[in-house]
């Protein structure tokens, strides 16, 4: 076997077995549900739920808080400000000033990176563990996010496409090959903001939403590092309807909308051998101890 095709055989190996983990993980989020939910806390993972809680003044001060001096956050750090980078439009990214915050052991023994700024009349909080990204954008003056369920999905999905970066890229069938994506946030509300997937929670009047699974829209995984490739080829033109962009952060952006503020969050992978989930243990390892 050449070194071309050796290549090839363990990176379609690989990313089918990444894949694999992601789809379970994704189809679990979505259909773990006995009952209905009737609440956004029923709606979420758990650790998505506690992420959307801004710590109290015990927490920010308390023994937990790391200095964003100390050795241990350097990479955490540099991580998450990558991924704010990454994620969010220009006209969006943090103030000058704003200052992560770094806290040890939050909740279920996971390390958390936290940033707050003001923005395009929202209070904006994201809030990241190793692999989970969440963001909560609150309007400034007490204004509402809508008054019901239709206009609430409305505005959610209005808010996606101007905080949501305008391009990224994604890595094509040569060896370092980026391919640029442009329309990104409108392609990440088309994906998430699906009527069918839409739910209308009873009891908080809140309602949320998600893009599809790989299996809800009939996509196949390559059977063979020949349609693997014929799959990430830079020109093609359908490759978001390909099982190799169900491994990149904004094919899977959940989202939702209380009436008070809007919120979204996923999962932060771009293909390669990484595979986070919302229920793993590498949260729970993200500074060094």
């Amino acid at each position: 076997m050449k070194a071309t095709q050796k290549q090839w055989f363990w990176t379609f190996t690989i990313v089918t077995f990444v894949l694999s983990s992601l789809i379970q993980a994704q189809e679990n989020v979505n259909t773990d549900h006995k009952i209905e939910p009737t609440k956004l806390i029923e709606s979420v993972p758990a650790p998505v739920y506690w992420l959307l809680q801004w710590p109290d003044s015990s927490v920010l001060k308390g023994p937990n808080r790391v200095s964003h001096a100390a050795v241990e956050v350097t990479w955490p750090e540099k991580q998450c400000s990558g991924w704010l980078q990454k994620v969010l439009a220009t006209g969006w990214l943090p103030s000058p000033g704003a200052e992560m915050i770094f806290i040890r052991d939050e909740f279920d023994g996971r390390d958390t990176v936290r940033i707050a700024w003001e923005r395009n009349g929202y209070i904006i909080q994201v809030s990241q563990t190793a692999s989970v990204f969440a963001m909560k954008l609150t309007p400034l003056g007490n204004r509402n996010t809508g008054a019901d369920s239709r206009e609430k999905t409305q505005n959610a999905k209005l808010l996606c496409a101007q905080v949501f970066a305008k391009e990224s890229y994604r890595w094509g069938s040569g060896a370092g090959t980026k391919v640029q994506i442009k329309g990104l946030s409108e392609k990440i509300a088309s994906y998430s903001f699906r009527p069918e997937l839409v739910r209308h929670l009873k009891d908080d009047k809140a309602v949320c939403g998600r893009p599809q699974t790989m299996n809800e829209a009939g996509v196949k995984q390559p059977q063979n590092d020949v349609e693997a490739l014929r799959e990430r080829d830079p020109n093609n033109p359908n490759w978001d309807k390909t099982a190799s962009s169900y491994s990149y952060w904004f094919r899977m952006v959940n989202w939702w909308n209380d009436g008070k503020s809007i919120g979204f969050y996923f999962l932060k992978v771009e293909e390669g051998a990484w595979i986070p989930s919302y229920s793993g243990d590498i949260d729970k390892n993200f500074f060094k101890k």
